[in-house]
């Protein structure tokens, strides 16, 4: 039988179970494949910077740079849920902030104040000392 992408859909006696079929055994789950060392986030924590984001935001209402600002002041991993939500990986989310601001967002920088919010995921500080210790990735 041909492949679902060489399959001619327009045949009066085509059996779509095999094509399910095909589709159904190329999945499968890479959540168990996931690396857990240090810096692995786990849901309650995902889900406090979560709850966090919602609360500043007043339930994603008022998504401003003060109100996400606020709610990575209270959790930092607020700031990863943000990015999450948004698609970003930690280098893209550097070059959208460059070509957006024109503020220049080194990748490694972004990916060594990613890892610090990981890492101190709930420990509330201020944006600044994040920021700051993290400009040089060999300082995070």
């Amino acid at each position: 039988m041909p492949l679902r992408f060489e399959t001619d859909y327009n045949g009066a006696s085509l059996s779509f179970d095999p094509l399910v079929d095909e589709v159904f055994a190329e999945l499968k789950s890479s959540f168990l494949e996931l690396p857990r060392g240090e810096g692995f986030i786990d849901y309650p924590t995902f889900e406090r910077g979560y709850q966090a984001l919602k609360r500043a935001t007043g339930d994603f209402v008022v998504v401003t740079a003060a109100t996400v600002e606020a709610a990575v002041a209270e959790a930092p991993i607020a700031f990863i849920v943000f990015r999450t939500i948004l698609g970003f990986t930690p280098p893209e989310w550097a070059y959208i902030t460059t070509e957006t601001t024109g503020v220049t967002v080194d990748q490694g920088a972004a990916r060594a104040i990613d890892r610090n919010m990981r890492l101190q995921p709930l420990t509330p500080r201020a944006l600044a000392s994040i920021t700051h210790r993290s400009a040089n990735p060999g300082d995070g």
